[in-house]
């Protein structure tokens, strides 16, 4: 009986050890087998694979796999929502795939398109490539969300958005600046909206109300009546922290309307996230902000002169000329050093020979037979990869729930 009683439990133990790697990556909407990308890559990915996933309701999802890509989708296909998309691929092939109603927008040509968003990404990484086929199809299901959820998950829209009673383009909701930063904040937001005649609002929070990060920011923009001009130029940076005030990367977008879209492209857009994201995982979220103010009126400028910061023409990032010509100094020095110890340590003490013969050593070296016979040459040559231009550059858009033309992204 207690034999019994212990296979029971084993075979027990045994389909839970099953279950649980698969209720585990059924969680993961990003997954590497391969170890391609690092632990706080894939961490950063998989949840903007979620809230990208939340806005849309459909399950958008990434897997790297060594396996057949074949024999894996038909043992598990991660995601939970009767709406999937998934890009799957191993070393050898990729494929794009679909469940629930979701499948009837996966053409040919958009799994294409999909890829070609994965490919040409601007920072030519795994981790910039994955972005950008999670934002594309994030985008690509927006656009036929209504066909198929009946607007059930259509949280976008003026009754679905905070509206203040005084806008002001400081909206600190996160409460992560006291009064007085807000108030400096507040300032320099407004000096420079005033005189270059755009707009420019900060908006921190802790939830997105279940909207996407696109959504909520381009919902808060519209709504509460931000924007110069008639074709309300402007642009809106939505900041969200944790509610322990705590930040994590891919928790930013900005938000671009009227003039905006011209002076912030794209790739102007990824850059001004580069430059602020350090501050922003240190917890420093003030001088994120000034930076984010300063930048934009540099962008600003830049565009009215004729040519906005984009793909081939971002600004340089200052080199520290004196810093660097100390540090190269000392490590030429440090080189040096060790060079001359190391030869140092390898003399000896000899004595002078008379002639050069008395240096060899008889009898080290016999040979009995000598010939020379060329046998063949082979060479293999190899066309060196050309490289690509990082894309053409300006800025992409969409519509919002209001019926405005935005740009925008997120870093």
């Amino acid at each position: 009986m207690k034999k019994k009683i212990s296979i029971l439990l084993l075979l027990l133990i045994f389909c839970v050890s099953l279950c649980v790697p698969v209720s585990a990556a059924r969680d993961a909407f990003v997954i590497d087998e391969c170890d391609l990308l690092t632990g706080a890559e894939i961490e950063a990915l998989d949840a903007l694979a979620k809230e990208l996933s939340q806005g849309v309701d459909c399950d958008i999802l990434y897997v790297y796999t060594n396996e057949d890509i074949d024999d894996y989708v038909d043992s598990f296909f991660p995601g939970s929502r009767e709406n999937r998309i998934l890009m799957i691929e191993n070393d050898d092939y990729w494929n794009v795939l679909a469940q629930g109603e979701a499948t009837d927008f996966i053409s040919a040509e958009n799994a294409d398109a999909l890829r070609d968003a994965f490919l040409n990404n601007e920072d030519s990484t795994l981790y910039g490539a994955v972005e950008s086929y999670l934002r594309s199809a994030h985008d690509l299901m927006a656009l036929s969300t209504d066909s198929w959820t009946d607007g059930e998950n259509d949280l976008s829209g003026k009754d679905n958005t905070i509206i203040l009673d005084n806008p002001v383009r400081m909206v600190d909701m996160a409460d992560i600046f006291s009064q007085s930063q807000e108030a400096a904040l507040q300032a320099s937001l407004d000096e420079v909206s005033q005189r270059q005649q755009m707009d420019i609002v900060v908006v921190t929070v802790h939830d997105l109300d279940g909207k996407s990060q696109e959504a909520y920011a381009d919902d808060f923009y519209d709504y509460n009546g931000y924007g110069f001009g008639d074709s309300y130029d402007g642009l809106l940076y939505l900041l969200r922290v944790e509610e322990d005030g705590s930040y994590s990367s891919g928790n930013s977008w900005i938000s671009t309307c009227g003039y905006g879209i011209t002076a912030f492209t794209d790739a102007g857009i990824q850059y001004i996230g580069k430059q602020i994201t350090p501050a922003l995982l240190e917890g420093s979220y003030q001088q994120a902000v000034e930076t984010f103010i300063t930048l934009s009126d540099d962008f600003i400028t830049q565009a009215k002169n004729g040519t906005p910061y984009d793909v081939d023409t971002l600004p340089k990032e200052p080199f520290p000329v004196l810093g660097g010509l100390v540090l190269s100094m000392a490590i030429g020095l440090l080189i040096a050093w060790l060079i001359m110890r190391s030869m140092k340590g390898k003399l000896i003490s000899v004595r002078s020979k008379a002639a050069a013969t008395d240096y060899l050593d008889s009898n080290s070296l016999q040979l009995t037979n000598a010939s020379e016979a060329f046998l063949y040459s082979h060479v293999d040559r190899h066309e060196r990869p050309q490289e690509t231009s990082s894309g053409s550059g300006g800025s992409s858009t969409h519509t919002s729930s209001s019926g405005r033309s935005h740009g925008g992204g997120g870093f």
